[in-house]
């Protein structure tokens, strides 16, 4: 049986500046990295529904939009996930948990669980989430040492396991410093472009 992957608490502006990494292994889930190098298989949002349409009436998907404060993702529900959104109306707070994924350019999140909770559950959910990422930082600029003196190397990964650093926060630096070069690489193509016009 397929292990389930744990939920990140996370904020909608973390996903949407995050870059959507496709597995390239047969049945390896496709997961978000953030700008501080932090995989998110799956996302625990809490915000208020802004927007809800079916929108299909012959095939079952709804989608609805959440605004969490610091940004608006849309949730998409298929099958038989979208019983759980009807109850769900504009205006209310929710609790998502769901997979990333991407449409269009823009992130949005595939449900799995959709609740309806009571507002302040936004406030606690945010401090859930600044707290999660004041000791995930720590970790990143000590990871961020290390790669930057040993790259992704045995050595570096010997030093990392000292400092109690998981080897996958090295590999996800690797991979966002790739990431980041492509994105600078694009915009200064975009720019010539423009540029010729």
């Amino acid at each position: 049986m397929k292990k389930r992957m744990p939920y990140t608490p996370t904020l909608a502006v973390i996903l949407q500046e995050g870059f959507l990494v496709k597995s390239e292994e047969e049945f390896a889930p496709n997961y978000i990295l953030t700008r501080d190098a932090q995989r998110i298989y799956r996302a625990k949002l809490v915000g208020t529904v802004i927007r809800k349409r079916q929108v299909d009436a012959e095939i079952p998907i709804v989608s609805m939009w959440i605004d969490d404060g610091t940004y608006t993702i849309q949730v998409v529900a298929f099958r038989e996930t979208c019983d759980m959104l009807e109850g769900v109306q504009e205006g209310d707070t929710v609790l998502v948990i769901g997979k990333p994924a991407e449409y269009n350019g823009n992130k949005q999140i595939v449900a799995e669980v959709v609740r309806r909770v009571p507002p302040e559950a936004e406030l606690v959910h945010k401090a859930e989430v600044a707290k999660l990422l004041r000791e995930h930082t720590e970790n990143v600029r000590k990871a961020y040492e290390i790669y930057n003196e040993l790259g992704l190397t045995a050595k570096a990964k010997v030093k990392a396991k000292a400092f109690n650093i998981p080897d996958q926060l090295l590999e996800n630096i690797d991979k966002l410093e790739e990431l980041l070069l492509s994105e600078t690489e694009f915009e200064s193509a975009a720019e010539e472009l423009f540029k010729e016009e």
